[in-house]
């Protein structure tokens, strides 16, 4: 009877180390999978927030090819203005209201302007902020290897106190 429980002992252990090992490379192959879709993440999410990026680039030079046009077509008016004025020898109040109408209406432009870009650029930032926690949402990670695993020598014994168990109460037994 000792010797069919250590054997039983034995081969359940045996068996629980062979479930661990194959649980194991499971976990590994699973790690591979996980690693190559975590990098393509990755690779996707740079090259998303590059593109915005370049649009943050672009939205700059936009900006400033507005401000100058702005600034180019408020010295155009006061260079006529003032043209206009001397032309017809006109001085005073009315030319200083005119040229202060120009600088008000140019100030209202840039502010127009530098409001528009400051959106734009907040725009960007929080689709870099929501591409980026994306990212992160989605990476699968890294799982142990030894996770879910049970010992060898308590399944073996478990084994061993199951059929101790069994052979010794079967249903109907007459041994006492």
């Amino acid at each position: 009877m000792f010797w069919m429980l250590a054997a039983t002992a034995v081969l359940g252990a045996v068996k629980t180390g062979i479930e661990n090992k194959e649980k194991a490379r499971q976990i590994k192959a699973q790690n591979k999978v996980n690693a190559a879709a975590d990098l393509q993440t990755t690779v996707n999410n740079a090259q998303n927030i590059g593109a915005l990026l370049v649009q943050g680039g672009q939205l700059r030079v936009s900006a400033a090819k507005q401000f100058n046009e702005a600034e180019r077509e408020a010295y155009k008016a006061k260079g006529s203005g003032i043209a206009n004025a001397a032309a017809a020898q006109v001085k005073g109040a009315s030319v200083d209201a005119t040229l202060n109408d120009i600088d008000r209406e140019l100030a209202e432009a840039e502010t127009g302007i530098q409001q528009n870009f400051e959106v734009g650029q907040y725009n960007l930032k929080q689709q870099v902020l929501s591409l980026t926690e994306s990212a992160k949402n989605s990476l699968r990670g890294r799982i142990d290897p030894t996770t879910g695993q049970q010992n060898p020598l308590v399944n073996g014994l478990l084994a061993a106190g199951s059929a101790y168990v069994g052979s010794a109460f079967r249903f109907g037994s007459t041994s006492t």
